[in-house]
């Protein structure tokens, strides 16, 4: 039986071989766009590599940009000559990867390959590229913390090694994680954001989703002040339960208090608050961790599967007919 919860407590080890191996890559070009492009466990670490470089002044003033919808050419906003792109698909055959790996092909983009095979490792040989493989696992997104650290090796080597040299209090989460479990058990989980904690927030809404089942709406505050509260006043009887994601502005968190109890007093919603570190590096570390575990404690207390995605396959092999 796979032990999910030795490889999230290896989380260090994985960080720490990610940018070892990511730093060995060479970039001989210099570039202002970087794009990262997947799906799902593949890529969505990268969303924590975007908030660090959010919260620090870099010398180098490079973008970062993330693709996840290959319905439209998203490709066709870069110019090749300023960009670095990174197609990362932990089995080489996600179908939408594929495309724009094609694409970029076609438009003569210097392109970084992360695969551990199928048709992409294959296409990425015949071209010659650079192919790095993702650490194995259970499944892509328990490889989060690998590429995490290999994203943030091909941005900024100095980012990487402050990373590298970070350290979490696991104790504190932990405890953290079993208050959470207790108080979300098996509810709809109404996950809010702010412009500031919305890569944050993606993290949470990929695990809460795949491993724990719990169904996680991703919301924006001040949006829901608007409109959402009209429809839960009116769907009271739901078993929702809402986690803000606290922000670093203290104008933004007092009103984001002011928003916990109103839920609590006049929608009935039990609300918590989730409170990350002030440090940028620590802050980007812990919620991956706190994500991660809490997401496995819910499916062990649920006496769910935390790896079946068997609803998921079937709707991809839908697509492919």
């Amino acid at each position: 039986m796979i032990d999910l919860e030795k490889i999230i407590l290896d989380y260090k080890n994985q960080l720490n071989l990610g940018i070892t191996n990511g730093l060995k890559i060479e970039i001989t070009k210099k570039y202002h766009n970087l794009i990262i492009a997947g799906m799902g466990g593949s890529v969505v670490s990268s969303y924590l590599l975007k908030q660090l470089a959010s919260e620090i002044s870099l010398k180098n003033q490079k973008k970062i940009f993330i693709i996840e919808d290959f319905e439209n050419n998203n490709l066709n906003q870069f110019n090749t000559k300023d960009s670095l792109l990174i197609i990362s698909s932990y089995s080489g055959d996600t179908q939408e990867t594929l495309t724009i790996f094609k694409e970029a092909l076609r438009r003569k983009f210097k392109i970084i390959v992360l695969t551990n095979g199928g048709k992409l490792k294959k296409l990425a040989n015949r071209s010659n590229l650079d192919i790095l493989e993702i650490i194995e696992s259970p499944s892509p997104r328990y490889s989060s913390f690998y590429l995490l650290g290999v994203f943030t090796a091909i941005f900024d080597e100095s980012l990487a090694n402050k990373l590298k040299n970070t350290a979490i209090n696991q104790k504190l989460i932990k405890k953290q994680v079993i208050q959470l479990t207790k108080f979300i058990k098996n509810d709809i989980i109404l996950l809010y954001h702010t412009k500031n904690t919305y890569n944050l927030s993606k993290i949470f809404e990929l695990f809460l989703n795949e491993t724990s089942k719990n169904l996680t709406f991703n919301l924006n505050y001040p949006q829901t002040s608007h409109y959402q509260l009209i429809a839960l006043d009116y769907n009271n009887k739901i078993n929702f339960k809402a986690l803000i994601i606290n922000d670093q502005d203290l104008k933004i968190s007092k009103k984001l208090e002011i928003l916990k109890e109103f839920y609590k007093n006049q929608l009935k919603i039990e609300t918590q608050l989730v409170s990350l570190s002030t440090n940028p590096f620590k802050r980007i570390i812990e919620t991956l961790f706190l994500a991660q575990l809490l997401s496995y404690n819910l499916a062990l207390v649920n006496k769910i599967d935390p790896l079946d995605i068997k609803i998921q396959e079937l709707f991809k092999r839908e697509l492919d007919k």
